[in-house]
């Protein structure tokens, strides 16, 4: 008759081993998968198995790796209702703890939730938080997110990767934290509603100077508006074969081609120019862009450099649409 006694003890004994184990509280549960979906904790692995209406070894704790097979997806769900979906051939890790005290000070927030992309491809959708401070790290590269929809492409073997976003509800500022020398490295800017961020290994797309800015401070289907250093002002607008650049600012700009026309624009002038162009701002530092589909092109280049897309110095993608969800999960269940 003592033995339900004894099994119940034992099967708090081992509750209370795994918390110790953990010494930290469940941040997440995977919430969905499909194919294979592994998580790695203390260099030991669980494969992610349906068994009836539960999901097995779905726990997710501090420092704990999600990988995901050439056929999985899966769903990651947290507590304040945040989601991230990792694609097939992908790897993160996920991490919470206090944040720093100088950081909480001035955010008001309590915890620091970091999620780490290896490799492959994530979606995420981040509630705004009054305690949570959610950064997503990628090589060489922080964002701080303030309540977004975004997706990550991180190939293998250190290749071009992409990050694009739709800051809707909230925001993210992008630090670029390559090794030192690196252009850029260290320095911070925003990124505002619609934008999307590509950049490279070893390189940021956008890259500022302390006391250099170059901002987009209005945004329409059809084109974007961007002040400079020394309060320069250009309007960038998608027109039949490439774009019409604007000068809406109270001093002269030069815009170069890449064919390396260049055209002097005083207050209200404009310019066509077919494929891509760059624009010179007086202070050393200059804004390039092209039109396309998804939107404008903004890039912050370096003096001298002359590129779109992904040359020069970078580039910011202005587009209304949000990035694409991955390939969605099987039914959800707990």
């Amino acid at each position: 008759m003592a033995r339900p006694a004894v099994v119940c003890a034992i099967v708090t004994w081992l509750a209370l081993a795994v918390g110790l184990v953990h010494g930290q509280d469940r941040v997440a549960t995977i919430s969905g998968f499909s194919g294979t979906v592994q998580v790695g904790r203390a260099g030991e692995w669980q494969q992610v198995v349906q068994m009836g209406p539960t999901i097995r070894h779905n726990s997710i704790f501090p420092k704990d790796e999600i990988k995901t097979g050439p056929d999985g997806n899966a769903e990651i769900l947290f507590e304040d209702g945040s989601i991230v979906k990792v694609s097939p051939n992908s790897s993160l890790v996920v991490d919470q703890g206090p944040l720093a005290l100088d950081k909480a000070a001035t955010t008001g927030k309590s915890l620091r939730r970091s999620i780490r992309v290896l490799v492959g491809k994530a979606w995420a959708d981040i509630k705004p938080s009054t305690v949570v401070a959610t950064e997503f790290e990628m090589p060489e590269v922080v964002a701080a997110i303030r309540g977004s929809v975004l997706s990550f492409d991180v190939p293998p073997e250190g290749g071009p990767y992409l990050f694009s976003a739709s800051a809707e509800t909230g925001g993210m500022d992008i630090t670029h934290v390559g090794p030192t020398g690196a252009r850029g490295t260290g320095m911070a800017f925003g990124v505002s509603a619609g934008q999307g961020i590509q950049g490279g290994k070893g390189s940021f797309t956008v890259e500022l100077a302390p006391g250099t800015v170059g901002e987009v401070v209005g945004r329409a289907p059809d084109g974007t508006q961007v002040v400079m250093d020394g309060q320069d002002k250009i309007s960038v607008t998608r027109a039949a074969g490439g774009a019409k650049i604007t000068n809406v600012g109270p001093t002269s700009v030069t815009v170069i081609t890449v064919k390396g026309l260049i055209k002097v624009l005083g207050p209200g002038q404009s310019f066509f120019a077919g494929g891509a162009y760059s624009v010179a701002a007086p202070k050393a530092w200059a804004v390039a862009g092209a039109a396309g589909a998804g939107g404008a092109v903004v890039v912050v280049a370096a003096p001298g450099v002359v590129g779109a897309g992904g040359g020069g110095g970078g580039s910011k993608r202005v587009a209304p649409e949000e990035p694409p969800a991955p390939e969605e999960c099987e039914p959800i269940s707990y």
